[in-house]
Order: structure tokens, then sequence, then C-alpha cells
């Protein structure tokens, strides 16, 4: 059976393609944050979409950083490690309406405070999600070079404690 050569078979490849293109436009929506002006530019779906990480190179060569997940607890981004131990981890929750926000170095399978290297912060929740959001100075970033290792979670709970059973993934991006 012919389909009447070329021209036709390029048309269905064209949709095919323009359909896989709406759907992944659609499965990862821009994260329009608080405090960066206008959308994030790089974002990266992970958990089956259950959690968003989005991020912005600054003017000032610093990086802005919003992880939100589908959760009303703890979300939470370590940066520098693929793991807990050696990242640092910076998190956040909604305790009766109040935004808490932490940053932790991560320590084997746990963390603990540290000195803050964030200069700007947010913490809210908005249609079943919590997002934290934040600015690191670029004499602060926890990594060297363009690779940027990562790691996330989030767990029901709101609080700093909590474990996240299986809700973490972890992975490296590249700054452009």
């Amino acid at each position: 059976m012919s389909f009447g050569g070329a021209a036709p078979k390029r048309a269905l490849v064209a949709l095919i393609a323009g359909l896989g293109l709406s759907l992944a436009t659609w499965a990862q929506s821009p994260v329009v944050g608080r405090l960066l002006e206008g959308p994030y530019p790089h974002a990266i779906a992970l958990l089956d979409g259950a959690v968003q990480l989005s991020y912005a190179r600054g003017a000032d060569g610093g990086l802005f950083v919003s992880v939100r997940a589908r959760t009303q607890g703890w979300v939470g981004v370590g940066l520098g490690a693929e793991v807990m131990s050696g990242a640092t981890i910076f998190m956040g929750y909604l305790e009766s309406g109040k935004p808490v926000f932490s940053e932790q170095i991560g320590k084997g399978h746990s963390h603990a405070a540290t000195d803050a290297t964030y200069d700007r912060e947010e913490v809210y929740q908005a249609d079943g999600f919590t997002t934290v959001e934040f600015h690191l100075p670029p004499d602060k970033l926890p990594f060297a070079g363009n690779s940027v290792p990562f790691i996330v979670a989030y767990s029901d709970a709101p609080d700093l404690a909590t474990y996240h059973e299986d809700n973490h993934d972890s992975g490296v991006f590249l700054l452009q």
C-alpha cells in the first residue's frame, strides 16, 4: 500500500514531531518565580513530573534556583553533589502559613544547619505545590565550573527532619 510518495510522509513526520513538542511543552511548563524576572529559562522534570528544578544564571554571575514539588510538606535541592553527603542543601516549607527556609550541609545520610550562602529566598505554596526559590551570589556557589551536580527530595511533612522515602532524584545540569 502506498501513501502517495514523500510529501505525505514528510507531513506525517511533521505532525508527529509537532505533537511531541506540544506534549513536552505542556508537561514542562516554565516556572515564573518570585525572585527572577520572567520565567526560568531552564527546567528539569524529575520523579515523573512530581518535582521541577528550574535555574538561571543571574546577570551578576550568580545562580537563581527554583525547586517545586507536588506536596504540602518540605521540598529541597542540594547542589555540589549527586548524593546528600557533601551537598549544600536548601530546604523549605510553610509552617502555619509562614515560610521556613534553611541551608544545610549533607553529612552521610543526614544534614545539619550551616552558615548561609544565599542572599535571597522565597518559600510558597500554590496549586498543590510547595516551591523553594533562592539566589546564590557568584562567590558563594557550592560547585566549580558549569557542570552542577544536584539532588532533589521532598516529603509530605512540614518540617526539616522527616525522611523523604523514595521521593528523591539526582543528576547534573549544565549552566549556559
